[in-house]
């Protein structure tokens, strides 16, 4: 079972042992070892080169990818004990993509409104949530227009709407300001680390920007397929 979380949803305890993941039969190792502990509601900045291993890591945090070695635990409870992986996203996680990876035939709160599908929320109130955070990023006069025609700033605001709807405890950010003007990172930025809701969750973000990392409590560098402590 995955941990109830308060009524204010403060952010996860989130540490990582040892995970390893490698590709092509073990021929291509991806992340040789991370190990990672984030205090709820701190947030963490991960740099390193392109093909350092961050994206496969944050894939691994998500349960996107199994890892092949070390052990994942979310508040205390190892992650092979939350159920599905699918689950754990929908009841715990939000994930931004460095892509927005939106239905192109879906309007921009349609897009929002997935993963809300099968929660305890009544239409209206799923309704509410999701023009909530249109509302806040300025996009409330898009809400009915089909992703295909949003602009790629809007796409990838629309992005973070559906990562922060379910107003995850645990944040993962794939360079989510790296297919933005500044002006359009800036406020992403803003609402990734203050989310409409209330709460404090805790937040993963990988970047190659040291104004972006700045941002976060504490900077990590990942090199080779390492992440230290």
């Amino acid at each position: 079972m995955i941990p109830e979380p308060p009524s204010l949803r403060r952010g996860v305890h989130l540490l990582a042992r040892g995970l390893g993941r490698s590709f092509e039969g073990g021929l291509v190792p991806a992340v040789r070892r991370a190990d990672l502990e984030v205090q709820p509601g701190e947030a963490v900045a991960i740099m390193g080169p392109t093909g350092c291993g961050k994206s496969t890591l944050l894939a691994m945090l998500a349960l996107l990818e199994p890892p092949e070695v070390g052990e994942l635990v979310l508040d205390g409870v190892p992650a092979a004990r939350l159920g599905s992986g699918e689950r754990v996203r929908r009841e715990l996680v939000g994930i931004v993509f460095q892509f927005h990876y939106l239905l192109p035939h879906l309007s921009a709160a349609e897009n929002v409104l997935l993963p809300l599908a099968g929660s305890a929320l009544s239409a209206q109130q799923r309704r509410e949530r999701v023009a909530e955070l249109l509302h806040a990023l300025g996009l409330e006069h898009r809400a009915r227009t089909l992703a295909a025609r949003l602009s790629g700033g809007e796409r990838q605001l629309v992005a973070l709407a559906r990562a922060l709807v379910n107003r995850p405890r645990l944040i993962l950010a794939d360079e989510p300001t790296g297919a933005v003007d500044s002006a359009t990172g800036k406020l992403l930025l803003d609402h990734l680390f203050a989310p409409a809701g209330g709460g404090t969750p805790s937040i993963v973000l990988v970047t190659h920007d040291p104004a972006v990392a700045g941002r976060a409590h504490r900077v990590l560098p990942m090199r080779d397929g390492v992440l230290p402590a």
